[in-house]
């Protein structure tokens, strides 16, 4: 069964993200990763070099949970994770939620 890994930036996007994979893939398994001071910190600096890291610590974080996937759910940093992807994730494909696709994965 296919696991796909969430980060979320709002920890109230944990029931809604874990609803929708479920209802439109429900053989998917998935876990989630809450950092809101990525967000927070974007919002008050910009993308920075920190951010940047930090949002590269996350996406590796949940690579090494033995996901399939890695789906960036913040659309402001979205773009970002899909640049870090194959850096910090190295061999787990890294989407934004607007690229991600759950009944892609479920049928892989």
């Amino acid at each position: 069964m296919p696991t796909v890994g969430f980060l979320h930036t709002d920890r109230a996007h944990v029931s809604v993200f874990s609803r929708l994979v479920h209802d439109r893939a429900p053989t998917l398994t998935d876990v989630h990763l809450v950092d809101e001071t990525l967000l927070h910190d974007l919002r008050r600096r910009g993308l920075d070099d920190d951010v940047r890291r930090r949002l590269g610590t996350r996406l590796g974080e949940l690579s090494g949970r033995a996901v399939d996937a890695v789906v960036c759910t913040c659309v402001v940093l979205g773009e970002e994770a899909l640049r870090l992807g194959a850096s910090s994730a190295p061999g787990v494909p890294v989407f934004s939620w607007e690229t991600f696709s759950p009944l892609q994965l479920a049928a892989s």
